[in-house]
């Protein structure tokens, strides 16, 4: 959660000056908001999935609803688990000198 913030406040002080970094500011705004999602779909399936485990423990649901709980819980488990797989390949792409690059350029355009 705390990386998705910190990408969060970089995606957002970048894209404060973005009239002023040109072309390179916006790609490199969109290779961040990537890993911003990512993290931030994450993070979401996280709580979801630790607040809808307090339900389901409780036991106060009927078969139905305790049944499509479970396919839930199973559904996002899933696909934090895609998530967790994608990551490493996000961060390599993210901390290339390509993208890095795009920093740079839209920073040079302040000079």
């Amino acid at each position: 959660h705390a990386l998705r913030i910190e990408f969060k406040r970089l995606r957002y002080i970048v894209d404060y000056f973005k009239d002023v970094l040109g072309t390179s500011g916006a790609d490199y705004v969109k290779s961040v908001k990537l890993m911003q999602d990512l993290l931030g779909r994450y993070n979401d399936i996280a709580v979801a999935h630790s607040y809808l485990e307090d339900v389901s423990a409780n036991g106060k649901l009927n078969g139905d609803a305790a049944a499509a709980l479970d396919a839930y819980l199973a559904r996002i488990d899933a696909e934090a688990h895609d998530i967790e797989a994608a990551v490493p390949e996000a961060w390599a792409k993210f901390n290339t000198r390509t993208v890095q690059s795009k920093l740079s350029n839209a920073l040079l355009v302040l000079r």
